[in-house]
């Protein structure tokens, strides 16, 4: 009866949320369960083919030149289409790529590399209408909830899929089927949540953002500041994206072991996220949200350079995970937040602004992948692991001040 009780109050609370915002939550929900069944296992795809456990930051280089040039194309788009067709144009794009992904013949780091630049296309078409939605729609004492609710559930999902996913590739040679195989069976999986995340906010009508200019002229002294929270986020997110898979599939096991330790994670991931998420002073609290994350970042990032072995692997996925949902949901009530205060004209000429913090947020990402290449290129792979860990996690001392003087 408890739990019950709970729940129903739960969903009275979402259900108190506009329509508009009700359906955009369900689409980013189903975004993050397409991202989450599809995104650790391409990586553990590129670094079983490849060979190379450099090879996941070498597609995400290519990824993240890409990404502002399709928010540039985006902007074209938006003068004839509207938001919500590009925005479901950039998600089938991305089932596509994946399912492109399994059906290359040569895995090496120029296919690889060329298959990032395509990949960022899509991606950027679905973030830079995804953020506009998200400003346009959602209230602003709304987004600490849905920040919460959405990290929290994307968090369960996480919980379950990889799990499920991971043991089913790795069991399938068992089966009669290859590896091959059941991972272009996680493609057509992938790509046909990807269509159905686009085809729910597909039925509201939004207002096109006017966009008149991209790029940002002597911005006003909170938005500099944001530049910079972005900017070193970016650094330690690049490695979020770029290392568990690699990680666990070079040093510690097949894809079952991959699901089983990312599921894991997750749990503790998402009951902390539920909890801030329902805090009513989550907002004046974000500062000591981040640096309970960050202490544990950084502590299991100089165990890893001290010794680096299963154990210290272990420990640092779990504490880098844990800070990348901490740090997303500070950032996103800030970033909308700013968006808001800094738009001269209102919500329907931000866009440009949105196209500036991708371009910061690719620039932190673009900047710690080739750190990471260059030493992984210069030192063996320990090494180059270890040290570019702990430089990503100290260059998060800074998003802490800054976090302050934002909110």
């Amino acid at each position: 009866m408890f739990l019950k009780n709970i729940l129903l109050a739960e969903i009275a609370h979402f259900k108190s949320l506009s329509q508009k915002a009700r359906a955009l939550t369900w689409s980013i929900l189903l975004y993050q369960l397409a991202d989450v069944s599809t995104w650790i296992f391409m990586l553990a795809f590129i670094v079983q083919q490849s060979g190379k456990i450099e090879s996941p930051a070498v597609f995400a280089l290519g990824m993240y030149i890409t990404m502002p040039l399709a928010l540039i194309l985006a902007a074209k788009l938006l003068r004839k289409y509207s938001l919500r067709d590009v925005s479901v144009t950039g998600l089938i794009g991305l089932g596509s790529m994946v399912l492109i992904l399994f059906f290359l013949p040569v895995i090496n780091f120029t296919s690889i590399f060329i298959f990032g630049l395509f990949y960022g296309i899509p991606l950027g078409l679905y973030w830079g209408t995804r953020s506009f939605l998200y400003t346009a729609e959602v209230a602003n004492d709304q987004r600490d909830y849905i920040s919460g609710l959405t990290g929290s559930m994307g968090s369960i999902t996480g919980t379950v899929t990889p799990l499920i996913i991971g043991w089913l590739i790795a069991l399938s040679p068992s089966w009669g089927w290859d590896k091959i195989s059941a991972y272009r069976l996680l493609a057509m999986f992938g790509i046909s949540i990807f269509v159905l995340a686009g085809l729910i906010v597909k039925k509201h009508s939004t207002k096109n953002p006017i966009i008149t200019k991209l790029w940002v002229t002597n911005p006003p002294k909170q938005w500099k500041l944001f530049r910079a929270f972005t900017f070193l986020g970016s650094m330690q997110f690049a490695l979020a994206l770029a290392l568990p898979g690699a990680l666990i599939i070079t040093y510690i096991g097949n894809e079952g072991v991959l699901g089983t330790i990312m599921s894991l994670i997750s749990v503790v991931a998402g009951v902390s996220l539920y909890i801030l998420g329902r805090l009513k002073n989550a907002s004046s609290n974000r500062t000591k949200i981040l640096l309970f994350g960050l202490v544990p970042l950084i502590l299991s990032s100089i165990f890893m350079l001290v010794s680096f072995n299963y154990l210290s692997i272990l420990i640092y996925l779990v504490a880098m995970i844990i800070f990348d949902k901490l740090y997303w949901f500070v950032f996103f009530p800030i970033f909308y937040s700013q968006v808001e205060q800094n738009s001269d004209g209102g919500i329907t000429t931000s866009f440009r602004l949105l196209f500036d913090h991708e371009i910061y947020i690719n620039l932190g990402r673009t900047i710690t992948t080739i750190l990471y290449l260059f030493l992984i290129y210069n030192f063996d792979s320990k090494t180059a692991v270890s040290v570019v860990v702990l430089l990503a996690a100290l260059s998060q001392i800074g998003i802490l001040s800054l976090a302050k003087k934002l909110t």
